[in-house]
């Protein structure tokens, strides 16, 4: 569930920024600003900047430590991807490799394996790539999808649908 009883929700915008909206709406926005500076519910008229949304993942008996962090919302990115080095430290463990492609067009190859994903009071199995050191996390559209969460890029929100499409 979104935390309900507290009205409130909370992202990390271009990693500095938490922009709050109402849970009861099922809208969340999504809106960069000044480093540092939180804004009121409805009070950002800017451009849409780059989403960051506080991701845990951990191994799918939820053992051991999860792994937490900002990961960048990326509805071009299929899976979502993680440092190996923190997938490994939850217990995390490749299964397979699959070949992708990167933004830049170079194609790789990078182990993976389902994991449990969670954010915003809601969690959902979904395929983790093991990316390099320094990766910055990914959260990628079918994580996104399991749980009802779509971007609306017209109204610079995160929101939840109202029912999951089945046609």
């Amino acid at each position: 569930m979104l935390g309900k009883g507290t009205g409130q929700l909370h992202l990390r915008i271009a990693a500095t920024v938490i922009v709050s909206s109402d849970v009861s709406a099922g809208s969340y926005a999504l809106a960069s600003a000044n480093r540092g500076g939180i804004l009121s519910p409805g009070t950002y008229n800017g451009p849409m900047g780059l989403a960051h949304v506080t991701t845990t993942i951990w191994n799918l008996a939820k053992q051991g430590t999860p792994y937490e962090a900002e990961f960048l919302v990326d509805t071009g990115a299929v899976d979502s991807l993680a440092p190996q080095d923190a997938l490994l430290a939850t217990g995390v463990t490749p299964e397979g490799k699959a070949i992708y492609e990167l933004a830049s067009g170079d194609v790789v190859g990078y182990e993976f394996r389902f994991a449990r994903v969670g954010l915003l009071g809601d969690e959902t199995v979904a395929q983790v790539i093991f990316g390099p050191e320094e990766v910055e996390p990914i959260l990628g559209v079918v994580a996104l999808e399991n749980m009802g969460l779509v971007v609306d890029p017209v109204t610079k929100t995160l929101k939840r649908l109202h029912a999951k499409p089945l046609k």
